[in-house]
């Protein structure tokens, strides 16, 4: 239901951030992650820091390391600044494997 209000609002043209962050926010699938992010840049909507932490904590959830430190670099190199919910995310997946140091 969620993805047809989604899509509706897509094919309008009218979806925004807001729409975006919450579908990121709501993905299991680290593909559907990027895939989305690239339709929002092309729908001409600037990704914000709750899109790159969205993708970021998908990303730690699924063990995805290496991907995760991508999109925090995209994030940086867009001059958004990691808020306190991106370093949560980086410190929880990096606990959980191990690997706080890289924090």
């Amino acid at each position: 239901q969620k993805l047809n209000f989604f899509t509706i609002l897509c094919n309008r043209r009218v979806a925004n951030a807001f729409h975006y962050n919450a579908m990121l926010s709501a993905l299991s699938d680290s593909a559907k992650g990027r895939t989305l992010l690239l339709q929002m840049i092309e729908a001409k909507i600037t990704p914000d820091v709750v899109t790159y932490t969205s993708l970021i904590t998908l990303e730690m959830r699924l063990g995805n390391t290496g991907k995760a430190e991508i999109y925090l670099t995209e994030m940086k190199a867009a001059g958004l600044k990691p808020n306190v919910r991106t370093h949560s995310a980086l410190v929880e997946g990096y606990g959980k494997r191990g690997t706080l140091d890289r924090v």
